[in-house]
């Protein structure tokens, strides 16, 4: 396990939600995010209740989490639906017949959130029994430490007759003026960006230049390899450590990589002159590979144009090198 999986784990939790095979032999609807995942207010989701896959899903890494993703896309397979009503994209409102709203929100003009909802495109979703997955899309960051409703109106599916996840929400929802809900659920919003918050970590202070090459690539005037010392975060350079609230637990310091690329441009700049262009490599990647392997990758491009310096670092959970500790 790596240092991406605090992040990546909700969104491998997000890309998997339609759940086809688990709706399809469902009496009733199933829906996602499930309420019933969230128990004395920490996540605790059953595998067994998500798409058997070849790697397990590690489920337990998310129990820190006291909510689901401010971005979540709801899901339910609901028998009766009336596929016409679903706008898709094109079809952007907060006041639909499908929507979604902040049942914590005070103000009631921005309790509805902007959504869109769309059939699942795939072309194996519906399933023996021909009931498409829903998808409903927020457009709008919602609020961590809320709860959301997702909201099916008469108008979109007039058959419906399902029981509702939580019956009690059937008298918040009246409560609130919401008198056409056919269907309906809710789910509580988390903040998952705790984890890395906790890493903010002080501005390095010591640096080391190892290597200067004055024959780069063609484009670039000077390339140069060193070290800064920085907080690590990383068991045996491999696993993020967390306590139970999903703090991540510091484990001394480490030398992290850095590389500069000086474009050619710049050769007669006065010093101090140059921006600094903070560069990120894609996955699984490193620096290099966009100075060597693909210099039309566009970052000889953009720092011609700024005229920038450019400073990268292997990114830990992103680079080469981690392509073992993925598999396992």
């Amino acid at each position: 396990m790596n240092l991406l999986w605090p992040v990546m784990l909700p969104v491998m939790l997000a890309c998997t939600a339609s759940k086809p095979d688990s709706l399809v032999a469902a009496p009733a609807p199933e829906v996602f995010p499930d309420p019933s995942w969230v128990v004395d207010g920490r996540l605790q989701i059953d595998p067994a209740a998500l798409p058997a896959a070849a790697t397990p899903f590690a489920a337990d890494r998310l129990g820190w989490r006291d909510g689901f993703s401010p971005v979540q896309t709801a899901v339910v397979r609901l028998p009766g639906l009336d596929a016409a009503a679903v706008g898709g994209m094109a079809e952007i409102s907060a006041s639909g017949a499908i929507r979604m709203l902040d049942l914590d929100e005070p103000d009631p003009a921005i309790a509805p959130i902007p959504c869109f909802a769309e059939l699942d495109a795939w072309e194996d979703a519906a399933g023996p029994q021909a009931d498409p997955a829903l998808l409903i899309r927020p457009q709008r960051a919602m609020t961590a430490g809320h709860r959301v409703a997702v909201i099916v109106g008469a108008a979109a599916c007039p058959g419906c007759d399902a029981a509702w996840p939580e019956e009690s929400l059937r008298e918040e929802l009246e409560e609130r003026g919401v008198t056409d809900a056919a269907f309906a659920w809710s789910f509580p919003v988390g903040d998952g960006t705790a984890p890395l918050r906790a890493m903010q970590p002080e501005i390095p202070v010591e640096w080391s230049i190892a290597r200067i090459d004055e024959t780069p690539p063609e484009g670039w005037l000077y390339r140069a390899e060193g070290t800064i010392r920085a907080d690590n975060w990383l068991e045996d350079d491999v696993r993020l450590v967390q306590d139970s609230a999903g703090v991540p637990q510091l484990q001394g310091q480490a030398d992290v990589e850095i590389h500069i690329y000086v474009p050619e441009r710049l050769r007669d700049a006065p010093p101090g002159s140059a921006p600094i262009l903070f560069f990120g490599h894609g996955l699984l990647a490193w620096p290099d590979r966009y100075v060597e392997e693909e210099p039309d990758s566009g970052l000889w491009a953009t720092a011609d144009a700024l005229g920038a310096v450019v400073v990268a670092t292997t990114w830990r959970g992103l680079t080469f090198s981690d392509n073992l500790h993925a598999v396992e």
